[in-house]
């Protein structure tokens, strides 16, 4: 794991720069090898070097559209939600007719095979969360449910309901708890040995974001537990907080700057050291960088989008970000060579 400090993080900028033609909604590094992966509103799927800088393989899921691209453990196999086709009328109801079971689909990007298919959600598919110790996975639909699913299996191996909102759901980087929304308000964690038993802690995010009075209109958006498992990263509308990952405590409150401005949802990273937060896609156009520790805001990185941010993945071994544009702008950062 890369080592960061607030020096290299200052060093950041943008090095090579990709364009799509529609914006990009999904992105993914490998756990392990040197490989990105990109979904696009245009139905495909990138497939980057992250050593050599090279795309190295474009596909394509024309007839289901695809988003929210996710690695398997293997570097061949990937998870993407099917995506909803434009159109109006008989076109719309025509397109809509190809993907009604919203099902996620199991890839092989090595010879370009569907694997398996995962029907059941019966809205779009907009998260996706892959075990890092098994071939579990959870994904959270706007139906309002969040599934358990197994690589391989077909069948859903479990279904949690919320009566409001849209749930969301994200395995720890030990693959031994789950925190999902049981309400707009409310995050509640999940044994993954013994999850049938039900959650074996709660608590509401709604008495913690009032303190400071902040009430979560949208409900919360992301979730993402730090590497150490001690702190979970909650987004409600234009506001990052980090919580005790134990009993709910608040622990920073980090305003996005142009947030209110955003046009897409916004989706901050941890560091996979846990030092620092970044998040993009307000309407600043700026990345903004925090320390974890402190909340101190550091510098902003230098943004070359064309678009809003609508994703960002720090790679997990490298001192490597990538981010992707509603105008289907892909760019990597790096540390430049000097201090800037």
């Amino acid at each position: 794991m890369v080592v960061l400090d607030v020096p290299l993080m200052q060093r950041f900028q943008p090095g090579r720069f990709y364009k799509d033609s529609t914006s990009i909604n999904g992105l993914d590094f490998h756990e392990s090898e040197p490989i990105l992966v990109s979904t696009s509103d245009d139905d495909s799927i990138h497939v980057y070097n992250t050593e050599t800088g090279q795309r190295t393989k474009t596909l394509y899921s024309k007839k289901y559209g695809c988003s929210g691209v996710r690695f398997t453990h293997s570097s061949e196999a990937i998870l993407y939600a099917s995506k909803p086709k434009g159109g109006s009328g008989d076109e719309k109801k025509a397109a809509d007719a190809l993907v009604n079971d919203h099902a996620v689909r199991y890839h092989c990007i090595h010879d370009n095979t569907y694997l398996r298919y995962f029907r059941g959600h019966t809205d779009q598919v907009v998260d996706i969360s892959v075990s890092p110790r098994t071939d579990q996975f959870l994904t959270s639909s706007v139906d309002g449910t969040t599934r358990m699913w197994d690589l391989r299996s077909p069948s859903c191996a479990a279904i949690i309901k919320i009566p409001t909102g849209v749930p969301r759901a994200q395995f720890d980087h030990q693959g031994l708890i789950f925190a999902a929304t049981a309400s707009v308000n409310e995050v509640v964690l999940y044994d993954v040995r013994n999850y049938e038993q039900g959650p074996f802690v709660s608590f509401t995010v709604d008495p913690v974001l009032s303190k400071s009075g902040d009430l979560p209109t949208y409900g919360v958006s992301t979730m993402k537990f730090s590497m150490d498992g001690e702190s979970i990263l909650v987004m409600c509308g234009g506001v990052i907080h980090v919580i005790d990952a134990f009993n709910g405590e608040k622990k920073l409150k980090l305003k996005v700057p142009g947030a209110e401005s955003s046009l897409v949802p916004l989706e901050p990273t941890w560091t996979p050291d846990g030092q620092f937060i970044l998040c993009a896609g307000g309407g600043d156009q700026k990345i903004h960088v925090w320390s974890a520790g402190t909340g101190v805001e550091l510098e902003p990185w230098r943004n070359r989008h064309a678009g809003a941010v609508a994703c960002m993945k720090w790679s997990p071994n490298t001192a490597l970000v990538a981010s992707g544009c509603t105008e289907g702008g892909l760019a990597m950062y790096v540390p430049s060579n000097a201090k800037r």
